[in-house]
């Protein structure tokens, strides 16, 4: 399963849309500040929902899915995601620097 907390955690991100009997591929990301920066795993699994908690420390969440099937990664998905995520730092980055 994945658990996060203040954006630290894992998290299953990159899906693919839904397949015929409502489950979806995803990959199994380690989280920091709510980017995903390494891949873990792939799954095919199914959404049953989420929670949310509020410790002395923090808030959580966690995201419950029930895995139906682990599989090969996909590495061009992987890779797209990745690039994503850079792009989006980067130009978060430049913005910053150019608003001063």
């Amino acid at each position: 399963m994945t658990y996060s907390m203040w954006g630290f955690g894992t998290g299953f991100r990159s899906n693919t849309p839904l397949l015929p009997d409502g489950t979806f591929i995803t990959t199994k990301w380690v989280t920091f500040f709510y980017i995903p920066v390494i891949p873990l795993s792939s799954y095919r699994v199914k959404y049953l929902g989420s929670r949310s908690e509020l410790h002395f420390t923090g808030f959580s969440s966690t995201s419950e899915y029930k895995i139906i099937q682990k599989i090969p990664w996909d590495t061009r998905k992987v890779v797209e995601f990745l690039l994503y995520i850079l792009a989006v730092v980067v130009l978060i980055i430049v913005m910053t620097f150019f608003a001063k």
